[in-house]
């Protein structure tokens, strides 16, 4: 549910957003680990079940003042309940029960200004924001842990046209203040971007953007609780965890023979410093001997080297819609988990339209991926989707994966001194055969101004629960 005022008239534009979501999942999923030889093949099942409440606001509010100068303001709030119950059952062996909940509340406000010089650009402003995050863990080991944070980021822009060129640079600054329990930290980073584009007329695009970026952890990894997962894993978080610096560049280039066929390459490059990772090592406790132990540190180097082909067209007046993508990269890891892996992707989908009907069809090819510990093989995926609309009126459903017969998503193999097997999981929505139905109805009210003040789905609240 949301509701939203706007106002807009002669350069200044105000709108509020105020409203109130809820979602409830349900999950279960199958399996079967096969361990090295302490523990053998295990089969289990697990279920799990969440409901989010989230009740929020935004505010954006856009001045155009006088001698080309501009004025923007925003601001939010949200606050966020969170429960989440999930059960691991293997066997005879008693089930693994966490029952947690969470109580987060943020707020955010900023302020920017903007300066106009002919074709040139010049901007800067600053973004504040508090939030407040406790987390009980009632189950195992029945803690909580409460994380608040206050940070504060300051940023510079423009907007810099040469001829066919055009580049805006963007620099910022990040500090910020946190407290996890008893730990306290405070520290700066920031980074910097410098997108480009190439104008090389009306049928070619040129873009590239370098830029390098700190990224702080999760609020769930920094718990230092443990969890317990199944009979033989458990997880624990690092309030200590470090930032984690990644330099990147990507480069793309589109060219359209015509309405008929538009086709882009993109290269994309990623290299992470210190990124963090999962370490392994035995349970200490009487109850956790056999458990092995979950944690995370900063360590190594990951770079990522890749390169995309999409192929477009649009046929019959624009009714048929044609898209194919491939994909070809590496990765490379360094550090405690060296490891190097190459990698390749296929999409297709087409789309029809006939009036206020859509029919899309979409297929997905088997592929690999990796995380620091483990290499993962995605099973294919495919469906077929179609949707009617009239004025306020939205109908959609689809099928996925109909043919399928072994409702494998993945397979994947770990490696390591401390932890290693493979496991297989069945039973997800992408591997599945499933159908869907959806209808949806939008109640309109005031005079439009834009699209944009159309109802949307609202945006889902995310949980910071460690898993």
């Amino acid at each position: 549910m949301r509701f939203r005022a706007a106002y807009n008239h002669a350069g200044t534009s105000i709108s509020n957003d105020v409203g109130f979501s809820y979602v409830r999942n349900d999950e279960a999923t199958e399996g079967e680990t096969e361990y090295s030889r302490l523990y053998g093949n295990e089969k289990y099942r697990t279920s799990s079940d969440y409901s989010i409440r989230r009740l929020y606001w935004n505010g954006n509010y856009s001045f155009q003042l006088p001698n080309d100068f501009a004025l923007y303001v925003n601001g939010n709030s949200n606050w966020v309940l969170n429960d989440d119950r999930s059960e691991y059952a293997s066997g005879d062996n008693p089930a693994i029960i966490n029952d947690n909940s969470e109580n987060r509340f943020s707020i955010n406000g900023g302020v920017n200004a903007g300066k106009q010089f002919g074709k040139f650009s010049v901007g800067a402003g600053t973004q504040v924001e508090w939030e407040r995050d406790r987390i009980d863990y009632r189950t195992v080991m029945n803690q909580s842990v409460t994380n608040t944070s206050l940070s504060v980021k300051p940023e510079v822009y423009f907007g810099l046209p040469f001829g066919i060129v055009e580049v805006w640079p963007y620099a910022y600054g990040y500090w910020r203040q946190q407290r996890v329990n008893d730990y306290a930290d405070a520290r700066w980073s920031g980074g910097v971007r410098l997108p480009m584009s190439f104008n090389l007329g009306r049928r070619q695009f040129l873009y590239f953007n370098p830029q390098y970026d700190m990224t702080a952890p999760s609020v769930a990894n920094l718990s230092p609780v443990i969890v317990r997962r199944t009979l033989t894993d458990a997880v624990c978080g690092n309030e200590r965890l470090g930032y984690t610096g990644s330099f990147s560049a990507e480069a793309a280039y589109s060219y359209s023979f015509g309405p008929w066929l538009t086709a882009a390459v993109n290269v994309m490059a990623r290299h992470y410093m210190s990124p963090v990772i999962p370490v392994y090592a035995p349970g200490t406790t009487p109850g956790l001997r056999d458990v092995m132990i979950q944690s995370f540190e900063n360590n190594g180097t990951m770079t990522r080297i890749g390169a995309n082909m999409s192929l477009r067209g649009n046929y019959l007046n624009n009714s048929l819609q044609v898209y194919l993508w491939a994909y070809g990269g590496k990765a490379i890891r360094t550090g405690l988990y060296a490891r190097q892996l190459w990698m390749s992707k296929f999409y297709a989908s087409v789309i029809y339209n006939i009036r206020s009907f859509r029919i899309s069809a979409f297929y997905y090819t088997p592929y690999k991926d990796f995380t620091p510990v483990a290499d993962y093989m995605h099973s294919t995926s495919y469906g077929l989707i179609g949707s009617w609309g009239w004025k306020d009126l939205y109908v959609e459903a689809g099928a996925y994966n109909m043919f399928g017969k072994s409702g494998i998503e993945s397979t994947s193999v770990w490696y390591g001194d401390s932890y290693s097997g493979t496991e297989t999981k069945l039973g997800s929505l992408k591997s599945t055969p499933w159908v869907y139905f959806k209808i949806t109805y939008s109640f309109s009210y005031g005079k439009k101004t834009s699209r944009s003040d159309e109802l949307k789905e609202p945006e889902k609240g995310t949980g910071n629960i460690l898993r």
